[in-house]
């Protein structure tokens, strides 16, 4: 057990390692490419040059402050696998909304409009297009997964019970009328049915009181009763004459 354990941590260390590289060496690329090529293309207007400029600032402070941070976290402490998985996967939908698909659909359009005319820019929109694959496929593989352990399937989505293969449909609350019982019985309903009320507890048979038991032993065979710790009674001889008496409750 504790051999599985550690390979799950190494795993989820890999897998947290594989989003730190792809997600670092994006921004990078982008500072790179704005640089080297973007500023100085003429066929670029001023807008997309800023746009492009913004998104790639918003991307790198993105993710150094917030995404991570939970890299990091995650990377940290890879075990419970499930609060590592949470907390990559947080750093992955903020670099999902902030970096990779501001910067995707810039790049397309750029594309779109100029095509691929250098070598820097080929690479960038590969890494960015890598990028937003990923975080996408991730985010999109936990959401699911999420609303399929908060949800359950209804009747109509072929979840019913009847021999099928879903759930067995909820069974109704059943209710307990006293008058229905028996003489001198009493029948206490279960909490998840109904709850017992006032007219309930009245016909309740009531509690016997404890009864005084006597015993008398003859002369001949006197014996003195004496408690047994592990129960019951033991009779221990006892040499004088007379009746020996107990009493005692039961």
């Amino acid at each position: 057990l504790g051999g599985k354990k550690k390979m799950a941590g190494e795993w989820q260390k890999t897998f947290t390692m594989l989003t730190i590289i792809i997600h670092f060496v994006h921004p990078l690329l982008c500072v790179a490419n704005y640089l080297d090529w973007v500023r100085y293309e003429d066929d670029l207007s001023s807008r997309v040059k800023n746009l492009y400029l913004a998104a790639t600032i918003i991307a790198t402070v993105m993710y150094l402050l917030v995404a991570s941070v939970f890299y990091m976290w995650a990377y940290r402490w890879p075990l419970p696998e499930e609060y590592a998985q949470k907390r990559r996967i947080y750093g992955i939908m903020v670099n999902l909304i902030f970096s990779d698909i501001p910067l995707f659909a810039i790049e397309v359009d750029i594309i779109w409009k100029v095509g691929i005319v250098s070598g820097i820019q080929g690479a960038t929109f590969f890494f960015t297009s890598l990028s937003f694959a990923y975080s996408a496929i991730r985010s999109w593989i936990y959401l699911m997964i999420a609303v399929i352990k908060a949800t359950r399937p209804q009747h109509h989505l072929g979840g019913g019970g009847g021999g099928g293969g879903g759930y067995p449909p909820p069974i109704a609350p059943q209710s307990f009328h006293p008058a229905a019982a028996p003489p001198g019985t009493y029948h206490r309903p279960a909490p998840s049915a109904v709850g017992v009320t006032s007219s309930d507890l009245a016909n309740r048979r009531p509690l016997q009181p404890p009864q005084a038991l006597e015993y008398s032993i003859p002369a001949a065979d006197s014996y003195q009763l004496a408690a047994n710790p592990a129960g019951g009674i033991i009779p221990q001889h006892r040499p004088q004459g007379g009746l020996s008496q107990f009493s005692g409750t039961t």
